[in-house]
């Protein structure tokens, strides 16, 4: 069996190298979930804005509609 046994030094360095590696992965995860959520969040923005549009658009029709219908009802024949 073969025992390799690190100095103190060695063990520090190996500690930081993982370590380092481990938060570099971290950091690249929190990126991932930052972007999704970004993504995510601008759907919703334009989702709401399309939402918004559409109701504003069939408000205005509707609003057409009426006034005709008012002035074929008002207007003398």
């Amino acid at each position: 069996m073969n025992n390799h046994h690190l100095s103190a030094a060695e063990s520090h360095e190996l500690a930081t190298r993982v370590s380092a590696l481990g938060a570099k992965q971290v950091l690249l995860i929190l990126r991932q979930i930052q972007d999704q959520s970004l993504d995510s969040s601008m759907k919703n923005r334009g989702l709401i804005y399309e939402r918004a549009l559409r109701t504003k658009t069939e408000a205005g029709s509707t609003a057409k509609i009426g006034h005709a219908l008012l002035d074929h009802h008002t207007r003398p024949h």
